[in-house]
């Protein structure tokens, strides 16, 4: 089996929202008529760039066997290729699981079985992100109340965790400005105390709260969030401060609950500082901007071995929901599968061509052969294709 082409999708159609970002994939195809479908993270202004990678790396392909993924990982992630940074990664990421769907559907199994098997049957989640509001994600909550309202709505739903970003907007319902020199004032961080305590209130007691302060923040707003947390039950606080290891040491010094980092670090060599120093305990790799399959599954592997677990990021399509679910059913040491409120709505759903949706928290893993994803026809009108070299459909 050879590697003959490819296909570029880019929605240029959509709004630049959060989790409404122009949707791209890309679709490897073969000399056997098989193809597999990837997608890359880019949001907003690294649309254009990131598709021109994928373009650039999938002609590159072509004459390629595709079950060599990991020499073509490492072809591309160690030559000049890489030079791009964040956005090649992230057209590396797509390359990869589309390999990988290939591998799976001339196989006749799912990717998870390449992967070593399951090691739980189902994959657990949390609901992410419930300051944009759930289920109405244009209503986001402002007031305690509010919040209760969304979080009561998310354990009515089966969802035990929620994730909420609790400074994103003031009392008034605006958005916050991002400084990370300097913090926010007590007054604020009275109601950011509210909220916390109301969501905690809506989940029950043995619901659990994950804290996101989006690396938005620096260290005066991380300890005063640390204080505000105290009284609720929190699973850990994803990006207290930017991805800095020695930041996050220093607000781990004083967090009694674990810190969490990731999405905006490709790979293991990035990832490594923060395990080496302890600061660390959950990582949040994103299957489509950390290096694909491939790297993803050694990040979680580097990850167990310091005794940290894996939380995967998913803001993205269908393709990335998938690729994410496969992974959690087989990494021993994985935590949760993020549940951002935007991937549940219509807009997103709307872009695969089957439906993963979690029942009491938990999600069903695919058994259709490779991802068990595609793009949906209902949707190709939406996109600008571009081809590389042949493809068969």
């Amino acid at each position: 089996m050879k590697i003959t082409g490819a296909k570029i999708y880019i929605d240029n159609n959509g709004p630049f929202k959060v989790g409404k970002h122009h949707m791209v994939f890309v679709r490897l195809y073969t000399d056997e008529g098989i193809y597999g479908v990837g997608e890359p993270i880019v949001y907003g202004v690294g649309i254009p760039a990131v598709a021109e990678y994928i373009k650039e790396l999938a002609g590159l392909l072509i004459g390629r066997d595709p079950f060599e993924t990991e020499a073509i990982w490492h072809r591309f992630r160690g030559g000049w290729e890489a030079l791009g940074g964040p956005l090649t990664i992230s057209a590396i990421s797509a390359i990869d699981i589309a390999l990988w769907d290939i591998k799976g559907k001339a196989l006749g199994v799912p990717v998870y079985k390449l992967l070593g098997g399951k090691v739980r049957e189902k994959v657990p989640v949390y609901l992410s992100h419930i300051e944009f509001g759930y289920p109405d994600t244009d209503q986001p909550p402002i007031t305690p109340e509010e919040f209760e309202t969304v979080a009561r709505r998310a354990r009515d739903k089966g969802y035990q965790y929620v994730k909420a970003n609790f400074f994103r907007y003031d009392a008034a319902g605006n958005v916050t400005r991002v400084d990370r020199y300097h913090p926010f004032d007590q007054d604020f961080y009275k109601l950011i105390r509210e909220r916390m305590l109301a969501v905690q209130q809506g989940l029950g007691s043995d619901g659990e709260i994950i804290i996101e302060n989006n690396a938005m923040t620096g260290l005066e707003d991380a300890y005063r969030t640390i204080e505000a947390a105290r009284g609720t039950n929190i699973l850990f606080f994803e990006e207290p401060v930017e991805p800095d290891p020695h930041q996050m040491k220093l607000v781990a010094e004083k967090s009694p609950f674990p810190l969490a980092t990731g999405e905006r670090i490709p790979g293991r060599t990035g990832i490594l500082p923060f395990l080496e120093n302890r600061s660390t305990k959950v990582l949040m790799p994103d299957v489509c901007n950390t290096g694909g399959i491939t790297e993803f599954k050694k990040v979680a592997d580097l990850a167990e071995s310091f005794g940290a677990s894996i939380s995967s990021h998913t803001c993205g399509g269908p393709i990335n929901q998938a690729a994410s679910i496969h992974l959690g059913a087989v990494i021993p040491n994985f935590l949760l599968h993020e549940h951002h409120v935007h991937t549940l709505n219509d807009y997103n759903f709307k872009y695969g061509l089957y439906k993963y949706d979690a029942t009491d928290g938990l999600l069903e893993v695919p058994e259709l052969p490779g991802l068990g994803q595609d793009i949906s026809p209902d949707v190709l009108d939406r996109f600008d294709v571009f081809t590389v070299g042949e493809v068969k459909e």
